[in-house]
């Protein structure tokens, strides 16, 4: 799950200008007409976007994020950046020492304050 939602975010931010983001609600295959929800992946990148936009801000990203820094994820929990990439955080989860990448800019991503 995480590598395909790695590679629909590369896909996304492929773009130079523009991105054109379509979806088709039926197809006919092999003569049958086929439904098709919209991907996950889509869903979540859309709905990042809105909060962004919504916020009138660039990033989505908290700016005090980077290696070393505390972070919570509302599924995971609190967790440890252990090192930062270009699209990614690396980031060791406490509840189960998962270590798991993390987008940039997820909206369930937020500094960690207690």
């Amino acid at each position: 799950m995480e590598e395909e939602r790695r590679v629909a975010y590369v896909a996304f931010t492929r773009a130079k200008e523009r991105i054109y983001l379509t979806c088709s609600t039926t197809r006919l295959i092999y003569g049958r007409v086929v439904r098709n929800p919209k991907s996950r992946f889509l869903i979540e990148y859309l709905s990042a976007h809105k909060e962004m936009n919504d916020d009138n801000k660039v990033d989505n990203t908290p700016k005090e994020i980077k290696d070393g820094s505390r972070v919570f994820h509302d599924d995971f929990g609190a967790g440890l950046v252990i090192e930062t990439k270009e699209v990614f955080f690396k980031i060791l989860f406490d509840r189960d020492q998962s270590i798991r990448n993390i987008m940039k800019g997820h909206p369930k991503l937020k500094a960690y304050s207690k």
